[in-house]
């Protein structure tokens, strides 16, 4: 996996082999910033890889101590050496050509005639909301099939149908699918 060393402001990596699968995963997840910030990520080294993004930043630095004090926490609550999180990283993003919307959240108002029946807020985070079966079926089990194969594709969307059906919204906040209380149930 990958472990980083600074020595006089260079970083050396040293790598153990990696799947080519989580190397797949981790760049989809950097791919997905396009904020020319540097990220790094926690992920367990087998499948499903549990990822999770630590806090970017445009100095590699600072990047990396967020990624160190997240592992930290996030291994100290866990307990054995095989449901460890290791640390991948730097991934410098680049900045995605286009208008950016810059906002601090997005409210959704479902309108019944005249009336709003339903709200529902999601924050700067997302970058997609899944209101139906069919646009996840167009949308996101195609990536969600490569990335992660066919059974947690159908998984995915199993668990998506569940909360429609109950009214929640899914959202994808650049690494994964979730729903407005901040989980799949």
């Amino acid at each position: 996996m990958l472990t980083i060393n600074q020595q006089q402001n260079e970083f050396n990596f040293s790598q153990e082999p990696i799947s080519a699968q989580l190397a797949r995963r981790l760049g989809e997840a950097a791919d997905g910033f396009r904020d020319g910030q540097y990220h790094y990520f926690l992920t367990k080294p087998e499948f499903p890889f549990d990822l999770i993004s630590a806090q970017g930043s445009y100095n590699v630095e600072e990047a990396l101590h967020n990624a160190r004090t997240l592992l930290s926490e996030k291994n100290r609550a866990i307990e054995g050496a095989e449901s460890q999180f290791i640390l991948a990283g730097p991934f410098k993003t680049t900045v995605e050509s286009g208008l950016a919307i810059d906002f601090d959240h997005i409210e959704l108002r479902y309108i019944k005639g005249e009336v709003a029946v339903r709200e529902d807020i999601v924050g700067k985070d997302v970058d997609a909301i899944v209101l139906s079966l069919s646009a996840l079926d167009k949308f996101f089990l195609p990536y969600y099939a490569r990335l992660y194969g066919a059974e947690k594709a159908a998984d995915l969307r199993q668990k998506v149908a569940i909360d429609l059906s109950n009214g929640k919204v899914c959202k994808h906040d650049g690494i994964t699918i979730t729903n407005t209380t901040g989980f799949l149930q």
